[in-house]
């Protein structure tokens, strides 16, 4: 399935201060830091104030005209938190996965080479490991191969199998979102967009009910 790719560097905040002035001395083409959106991040009153650098690209096919935020996630590790686009409403998957690979191959790439930045670059297509453990993904793949397309998780035997895969989401703490959830019951196994839309949003209460339930 086709995922938004994801970039984590191991730095500390000095450290990617200093990487960040790098990247911005030898910006390509196409490319600024955008000190003002920085700034009006800045001071925004949250609780915990994370530090983060906007990078923004001109629209240079195939790579739309975006916003990047490169942000602290850690004391020790930055990400690429997000990609906006400027010029209109939302980024296809192919389109943010242009702007970060553009990035990380003019901007980031070279100064992590020159100042030896660990980091990771996640890609493009992604199984069900990405965000569960195999067990999961199991009870998962038992309850969309055996249940009824038409009809969800309505069967007593598929709301079992169904129940089951929920509870060991929770219980393993998996990574899954109930979007991903959605995206895969449609484009990897040929459910309907709307009785996949209605099991995301049974998959969110349900695990909202069970992290409730597990504190009182």
């Amino acid at each position: 399935m086709n995922v938004f790719r994801d970039l984590y560097i191991s730095a500390n905040a000095e450290r990617m201060a200093t990487a960040v002035a790098e990247m911005e001395r030898i910006l390509p083409s196409g490319w600024i830091r955008d000190k003002p959106a920085e700034d009006r991040l800045q001071a925004f009153p949250v609780p915990a104030k994370r530090i983060a650098y906007c990078f923004v690209c001109k629209n240079e096919k195939p790579r739309p005209a975006a916003i990047l935020f490169l942000a602290q996630k850690d004391s020790n590790t930055f990400y690429v938190s997000n990609i906006l686009p400027v010029e209109r409403h939302q980024l296809e998957h192919a389109e943010y996965n242009s702007v970060l690979e553009n990035f990380y191959e003019t901007v980031f790439k070279p100064v992590a080479e020159k100042v030896e930045l660990a980091h990771t670059v996640t890609g493009a297509e992604a199984e069900l490991d990405r965000w569960m453990d195999e067990e999961t993904a199991e009870l998962l793949r038992a309850f969309s191969s055996g249940a009824n397309k038409g009809t969800g998780a309505s069967h007593p035997n598929d709301r079992k199998r169904w129940n089951a895969f929920v509870l060991s989401a929770h219980r393993k703490d998996c990574e899954l979102d109930p979007s991903t959830l959605e995206r895969w019951l449609v484009e990897a196994e040929d459910w309907s967009p709307e009785i996949a839309e209605h099991l995301a949003l049974e998959y969110e209460s349900g695990r909202v009910l069970l992290a409730y339930a597990l504190v009182h």
